[in-house]
């Protein structure tokens, strides 16, 4: 499933881009787009809780870093899901509100890579 919308997003961002250089049909485009963005979103999350839950995830993995990432992931849903509700009555709004989401996700956080090695 998670692949089939990973597969139907450049579709979704075409049609974006499309709407955005015609400027025609953007509310419906951001919507559409938003609406792609958060059921990948919402599919990470049910991986990420079955991961957890059966204790599929690195050993190395820090506590702290397991609660980070997983609240990163619930964010995404909110996140994302504002941009929607927004983007369907000021669409390029909504885009801002999207596209603003995307550097904060890729932000590092604190024991994710798992426990470095100590020298010495």
């Amino acid at each position: 499933m998670l692949l089939m919308v990973i597969g139907f997003l450049p579709f979704s961002t075409s049609l974006l881009a499309g709407a955005l250089r015609a400027e025609a049909g953007l509310s419906t485009a951001v919507v559409f787009y938003g609406s792609t963005l958060w059921t990948a979103a919402a599919l990470f999350n049910v991986i990420w809780a079955h991961l957890r839950h059966a204790e599929l995830l690195d050993p190395g993995l820090e506590p702290a870093a397991i609660k980070a990432i997983g609240r990163r992931f619930a964010l995404a849903l909110g996140w994302i899901g504002s941009g929607v509700i927004v983007g369907a009555f000021v669409p390029v709004a909504g885009v801002v509100i999207i596209a603003a989401f995307l550097p904060a996700y890729y932000l590092p956080i604190r024991g994710e890579y798992g426990r470095r090695p100590t020298t010495g």
